[in-house]
């Protein structure tokens, strides 16, 4: 039997509400400290062993507006809660590590979706 170690894929993209309950992020806030993951990420993690890398071209920081609530529907049908709130979008499949899903849904609050 053949065993994977490391990162396996299932070739989709995440996105992540943050300040869901409580704590208030700004928007400077959350790039600024996306950009230390990154960081953290090419000083400490062996991207060639993961498979995957991770850049500041790997996600976008942005405000949920209207279009975003409502493209958000299929995934949740009270979406209208995430209007005005910071997202965190994967650019691609896999383009943010599984591995940090959790260190970014505890650092900002945040929920993350699986958008398929």
């Amino acid at each position: 039997m053949k065993i994977r170690i490391g990162f396996v894929s299932n070739s989709s993209t995440s996105s992540f509400v943050c300040n869901i309950e409580g704590n208030v992020f700004s928007l400077s806030d959350v790039v600024r400290k996306m950009k230390m993951l990154v960081k953290f990420y090419e000083d400490f993690i062996d991207s060639d062993r993961y498979y995957i890398k991770f850049t500041e071209d790997s996600y976008k920081v942005f405000v949920a507006d209207d279009k975003y609530v409502e493209d958000m529907l299929y995934w949740d049908k009270n979406s209208e809660k995430m209007k005005d709130k910071i997202i965190i979008e994967g650019t691609g499949d896999n383009s943010i590590p599984s591995m940090f899903f959790d260190l970014i849904e505890e650092s900002f609050n945040a929920t993350r979706y699986h958008l398929g």
